[in-house]
């Protein structure tokens, strides 16, 4: 079957149209909520355990488990050396990346699930340097193929096969001028995935490192972003490396609800990235993890360490569509079939405009025979483009998502909203 891929290309663009689809949401964001946050905690953590039930009694006793790990790849071009410090600076990235996911997994009542990683002989993480066949000026942020078959041949040598793995590329592309304190890249900075196999191709600078989040008092000119922090340099180049990894990961963007943002702060796969270590400055909203994306790596193998039929191809279909509105939410109810056990349905209320940036999650666990009620509050629609699409996506118990798996999207619901503000529907695609 085809494979639908989520790919984040990191770009002006797309970060300002991330930057765009949050601002109706950031007069609650500055409002933290604290009795809202509670409840809103006291009914995820129902799901989530409903929805774990469902995946241990798929495993059985005794499920299937193996060693999944994230390879970490360091790259440069055929004239170039790494980055000064580059291993130990990574280490240090990558190492509070995994803790920030163990931290949010745990919050959505997951557990302290989180990525895993291969070390070497001195307890580091593993890095393996690759040098690319090509001078610098020979590569462009678009040459992420040929930098991956560069990645995918000398792992090989270590007996890994690359198209089987997940892989994170750090490429040795920027420019830091010291002298000018200007700092510039030309490097991949996107990534695809689902839970068998992705890749991050990701960029490394002298000046990326973890101690620096706090630094509010040196500055950097950065080409993208102009005159900035050097913490929120770390912020934006840290949390892109969290962000991307996501959809390594499998997940795809979405952004924080109104109820979320008042509780938690920015989605990470949302704007997210522009939001990771904002709490140790006290620079705005951190980043969090949606209960749409930490339920989609609870059953990821390299998070649950459970390898139960990761590869069986997964079949489905939604049967009896019907939806409805109420004066609070709208309401879909069906029922799923398929040959692993879906043990969540998320909705993505996407509208048109934005890429899929500020598509809004909502989320239902279906019952043991595969029927399920699922409501999106009507506030989520009151959007400047009015217009978009209800894009329904299971979760299956071996890891599997079903926008991965159809060649032909099902669960489509195109909605619009009409010049009295009410929302009207179109027909379901099955």
């Amino acid at each position: 079957m085809k494979l639908h891929y989520f790919i984040s290309v990191l770009s002006a663009l797309a970060i300002g149209a991330a930057a765009i689809s949050i601002c109706s949401f950031r007069q609650e964001e500055k409002k933290p909520l604290v009795d809202h946050r509670t409840n809103l905690d006291a009914i995820q953590r129902a799901k989530c355990v409903k929805a774990m039930n469902i995946i241990n009694s798929w495993r059985g006793e005794s499920p299937e488990m193996g060693r999944r790990s994230l390879k970490i790849a360091y790259w440069s071009p055929s004239d170039r050396k790494p980055q000064p410090d580059h291993k130990k600076r990574l280490n240090e990235i990558l190492l509070d990346i995994q803790k920030y996911y163990a931290k949010e997994m745990d919050r959505n009542h997951l557990g302290q699930l989180t990525l895993k990683f291969d070390k070497d002989h001195t307890g580091a993480i593993e890095i393996t340097e690759v040098q690319g066949k090509h001078p610098y000026k020979h590569y462009q942020v678009q040459s992420g193929r040929d930098i991956y078959q560069d990645v995918k041949a000398d792992l090989k040598l270590h007996n890994i096969d690359a198209d089987k793995e997940t892989v994170v590329i750090f490429c040795n592309m920027s420019n830091w001028d010291a002298d000018a304190k200007k700092i510039s890249q030309n490097s991949p900075y996107y990534a695809k995935g689902r839970s068998v196999n992705g890749t991050a191709w990701q960029v490394d600078s002298a000046i990326l490192s973890l101690k620096d989040l706090t630094n509010m008092k040196d500055r950097v000119q950065d080409g993208q972003y102009g005159d900035i922090t050097l913490g929120k340099y770390n912020t934006i180049f840290i949390g892109g490396i969290a962000h991307e990894l996501g959809h390594a990961f499998g997940l795809p963007h979405n952004l924080a609800t109104k109820a979320e943002s008042r509780a938690y702060g920015i989605a990470l796969m949302g704007a997210g990235n522009l939001a990771y270590g904002n709490e140790l400055r006290k620079d705005g909203p951190p980043a969090f993890l949606t209960q749409a994306s930490a339920l989609k790596l609870a059953s990821h193998p390299m998070f649950s360490g459970v390898t139960k039929e990761m590869h069986k191809p997964v079949s489905y279909n939604y049967e009896g569509l019907q939806t409805a509105i109420t004066d609070t939410d709208l309401v879909i109810k069906g029922k799923i079939n398929s040959n692993i056990p879906s043990y969540a349905i998320v909705a993505f209320v996407d509208p048109e405009g934005g890429g899929d940036y500020d598509a809004t999650t909502f989320v239902t666990i279906p019952e043991k025979d595969g029927n399920f009620l699922l409501k999106c509050t009507n506030d989520t629609f009151q959007r400047k483009s009015k217009k978009g699409n209800i894009r329904l996506v299971a979760y299956f118990s071996n890891g599997a998502a079903s926008s991965q798996h159809s060649p032909i999207r099902k669960g489509i619901i195109p909605y619009t909203i009409n010049k009295d503000g009410k929302i009207q529907l179109g027909p379901p695609k099955f």
